[in-house]
Order: structure tokens, then sequence, then C-alpha cells
């Protein structure tokens, strides 16, 4: 690792208060750690090293960077208006994907240390694709083939890549992003904008853009207020946990460290920010019904800047396309996203790709089989099988991992097999060992002209499909069961503190003493199981009993 990439991801670099020597000094400093960046990153073309690389035909000095084992399957991570590679959460977005894959990325036209700025004039999307197609084939190769990965904006330039380069493109994972309607009586120029041109969506635009304008503090408040609409409200922001203050504080000082120093930069990233998305709201994302590349669009139900309804309607127009909404995140989704994505991408299970009737194999009969099987997930028996394994006490991570898998594996082979599917494999050894051979069936996808009726694509996506949906609802239900420990030792923790106070636990208001004592002796059984397997907090609890002390023990005594 270079020196800057160790010192960026430092925790005493990131805490440093510089507030007196802030505008003189940061600049310096960036300067003098990038002057270390200086080692080989080796992609496709050993002479390309971060952190710039010169695209004469393109106009542009780039910033790029580039992680991940360096014989992995490659990976393009487009990023969101706001990011910029002096950020850490822009490096920890782009980072997340690098344990699987060899990932590149890049400050785009008019954003972050790329230069030089064009914002006086209309940027068209194919602009952008352009410029990062150049990247790629600079930095990987000209004829290489590469997963894409795209963010907020990132999104809908990741569309557009797959629409226009359908053949370099093997998945594509869309976080926070949707369809936009194309404003077909609105001219390719930056005005009108304001409402005019975005409409109710002016309100978080007009934050986003603000660098120069806005105070660091107010804007950065109101930014994560839009990103999670639930942060509006009072109650949800007192019980965030960490806080709200403290995420507000860190995403100030990130922003004043790195893109806020110079009143200069500050001016044109804002310029930057609103000329991307004018060309987004201008343009939109026409004619993804022609995109055949397997696709899934991951979103956060409480996003408050790209609705849930966009990624909808994307989904149905797109039928490579599968959808999953995380139920407990916003718009900031990469990390919460990166399971599932990654398995769609580069699947570790297939459904068996001999099948007896080649013929009998429809998208419809797929599609079918994959919403049945993503209902029985909902069901509350499922969800309660998976808690059963989450709370196991002596299982490590890895057995619970398998477990879950089998469970899933139960579930959906009855439904496959009703619908003449064939059913992917339960051996987690073989799978380890068996998916290489066939995850390459993706050149189908771009040169079979109707590839939704050829059965070694509907093979591919459902394995894809099944896969990320089986990890985002193993991850989504833990969230879930780990909230209610939360939960559950608060509340034991004030039924403590009325009990040395009153040396008893008052029955609740209009309940019958009976009522109270079944109500206590169900939250003890509960605690006492739920309590001995919290492996994310701090040091599990130990009960005192001696061997074949259980919970129903407890509450005899």
């Amino acid at each position: 690792m270079s020196l800057a990439g160790s010192l960026r991801g430092h925790e005493a670099f990131e805490n440093l208060q510089l507030s007196s020597l802030q505008e003189s000094s940061t600049s310096c400093f960036d300067d003098l750690v990038n002057a270390f960046d200086d080692e080989d990153v080796p992609g496709g073309n050993k002479t390309v090293k971060p952190p710039f690389v010169n695209l004469p035909t393109r106009g542009l000095h780039m910033k790029f960077d580039i992680k991940g084992p360096e014989h992995a399957p490659k990976l393009l991570y487009i990023p969101g208006v706001t990011d910029d590679l002096r950020k850490t959460l822009s490096m920890l977005h782009f980072e997340a994907f690098a344990k699987n894959f060899r990932v590149l990325t890049c400050d785009l036209r008019n954003q972050g240390m790329t230069t030089p700025f064009m914002v006086d004039d209309y940027v068209p999307l194919e602009t952008y694709v352009e410029d990062l197609m150049a990247l790629v084939d600079e930095v990987f190769s000209p004829d290489e083939a590469f997963h894409v990965v795209g963010w907020s904006f990132g999104a809908a330039l990741a569309l557009l890549l797959a629409r226009l380069y359908s053949k370099r493109v093997q998945s594509m994972a869309l976080l926070a992003g949707g369809y936009w309607e194309p404003s077909t009586e609105h001219p390719r120029s930056l005005k009108p904008g304001g409402e005019e041109l975005f409409g109710s969506d002016w309100t978080w635009i007009q934050t986003l853009s603000s660098y120069a304008t806005m105070d660091a503090e107010k804007r950065c408040e109101q930014m994560l207020c839009h990103a999670d609409a639930r942060r509006t409200d009072s109650t949800f922001r007192k019980n965030m946990a960490p806080s709200f203050q403290y995420i507000l504080d860190n995403f100030v000082k990130s922003e004043n460290l790195t893109v806020c120093y110079s009143p200069r930069s500050c001016a044109e990233l804002g310029k930057g920010v609103l000329a991307q998305e004018i060309a987004l709201y201008v343009q939109g994302t026409p004619q993804v019904e022609d995109v055949s590349t397997p696709t899934i669009v991951i979103h956060g139900r409480h996003d408050g800047m790209h609705s849930v309804h966009r990624a909808a309607v994307l989904k149905e127009k797109m039928k490579s396309a599968m959808l999953i909404v995380l139920e407990d995140e916003g718009h900031v989704i990469v990390n919460a996203a990166v399971e599932a994505a990654s398995c769609f991408m580069r699947p570790q299970t297939s459904i068996k790709p001999a099948l007896e009737d080649r013929e009998a194999l429809s998208y419809a009969a797929a599609n079918m089989a994959f919403d049945e099987v993503s209902a029985a997930y909902s069901k509350e028996s499922f969800q309660d099988m998976l808690d059963a394994v989450f709370e196991k006490v002596g299982f490590s991570e890895k057995d619970k991992e398998e477990r879950c898998h089998e469970i899933c594996f139960e579930t959906q082979k009855p439904i496959l097999e009703k619908h003449g599917l064939p059913c992917p494999t339960s051996d987690v050894k073989e799978v380890s060992e068996s998916w290489l051979g066939f995850s390459l069936t993706w050149v189908g996808w771009s040169e079979d002209p109707d590839c939704l009726s050829n059965p070694d694509c509907l093979v591919d996506l459902t394995s894809r499909r099944l896969e990320a949906l089986e990890k985002a609802v193993v991850i989504e239900r833990r969230k879930v069961y780990e909230k209610k420990l939360v939960e559950i030792r608060r509340a034991q923790s004030s039924s403590k503190q009325k009990m040395s106070r009153t040396g008893y636990a008052k029955p609740a208001s209009g309940t019958s003493c009976a009522a109270s004592i079944i109500n206590r002796e169900d939250f003890i059984k509960h605690s006492l199981f739920h309590i001995q397997s919290v492996d994310s907090m701090r040091g599990p609890l130990k009960l005192s009993g001696g061997p074949g002390y259980t919970a129903d023990a407890a509450v005899k005594k």
C-alpha cells in the first residue's frame, strides 16, 4: 500500500484537528502525500499508475484509483455526483467491492480533482460514458470485458454504458438509481434549471450543489436528511446509533478537510454537481428496454432523493433486471448493498446448466418461480427458521452461514421443481469449487438478439437472482434480529432499574397480574436465548447455573 493510501485510511489522520492551519496547510499536505503515490498498481496496462492518468483523446487529466486482487474479475465503479476520491466515504464505497473484484474508479469530468472543469456549457451523458470507456481502455485494455456498479448518478451512466457497449459489460449493479423519463421539450443546455426542470427534486438538488453558497454544517445536515427521509423525524434521530450528531460532525469534518478548503474548488464542484444533474433530468434514461445485460437494482426504502418508485419502474422496463429494496436504508446504500450485488455479478452457486427439457424453460416460468421464492422468503415461518440459526450458541459464523444456505435451498427446491427448473446444489464445497466454469455464460447475453429465450441465459439469470436474493434476505433478517436484541437488552436494563427501586416489576396499566407474569416469563426466556448469542456485541453475557441450566429453569427460579 502507498504512503498516501495508508495515511488517508488511518484513524489518526482522519481525526486530525487542523482548524487554525486548515486553509494554508491542507493543500500542501495533500501535495506532499500525493508525491508518494507513485507505486505501480497493475492493471491491464502496466504503465498506468494512480493517482492520475492523461486521456488526450478526451482532453482530461483524470484522477483515478484501482484496487483488488490483480487477477480478479474486472469491475468499473461509477460514482455519484458528490463523490470525490479525496473523501474517505468515496474511497470506502469503491473499496467495498475490492474483495472479489479488480475495481477501477475515478473522479468524473467536472468532479473532484479531474481537470479541466468545464461547467459553463452543457455536457451530455454520452460524454461522461466516453470518458469512462477511455479510462477502462487505458487501465484495463480495449478488449477487456468487465462488470459495472453505478451509484446514484453513476447508475444512470451505467445504464447508458451497457446500452452503448453491450458486448463489454458482463453484468450490472445499479444502487440508488432508477428510471428518468427524458424531457423532450427541454433543450440540451444548462438553462432553464431549478424547479422548471427538476420539479420537487429541486429541494435536494439545490442543497447538493450549494458548496459555495451554504454553510458546510447546514448543507451537510440537510443532505443527511435528504439521504434518509426518516432523519427529519426528531424521535428517529434521537434513537439513531451512531448518533445523528456524530455522523454530522464527521461529515462536516470530512468536507472541510477535503473539498471545501478552497473557495474556487467549492464553486466549481457545486457547478459540476448541477451540470451532471441537469444532464440526467434532460436526457433521462431512455431505451432501457433494449438493455439485456444481467442487472440487479438495489434501493433503500427511505431514500429521500431517488424514490423507490423510480427503481420499481426501471425494473418493470428491464426484463433482465431484478429489484431488491433494503428496508432499513436510505440513499447511501453502497456498503449495505455490496454483498447482494457481488453475489449477483459473481455468483458462487448455480442451478445446474444441464436441463432435461431445454425447450420447456421460458422466461415466464423462471420469473414466476423467482417471485414465488421471494414470497416464501418473506413468510414468518421462514424468518423464524433464520432467527433460530442466529441464536444458536456454539455455532461459528461459517456454520450459521451454511445452515442459512441450507434453509434457503430447502425452501426454493420444491418451487423450482414445480416450474421445471433445475435446483441449485446444496453442497457448499461443491458450490465453491464448481461455479467458475458456469459463470461465463454472460457472453450469450450480448450475442443473442433474443437472449431471454435462450435457456443458458435464463439459467444464468435465475442463478444470479436466487443467490443475490438469498444473500439480501439473510443479511436483512440478521439486522432485524440484532435490533431486537438491542431492544431486549434496553428493556432488561429498564426492568432492572424499576426492580431496584421497587423490588418488583409493576404490571402495565390495564393488565392483570397473571398476564404480567406470563409476559415476564416469555420476556426472560427470550432474553436468555438472545443475549447468549450476541456475537456482534461487547462480549456475550455469561449465565450462571452450571450444566443443564436452561431458560425454563431460570423462569422457575
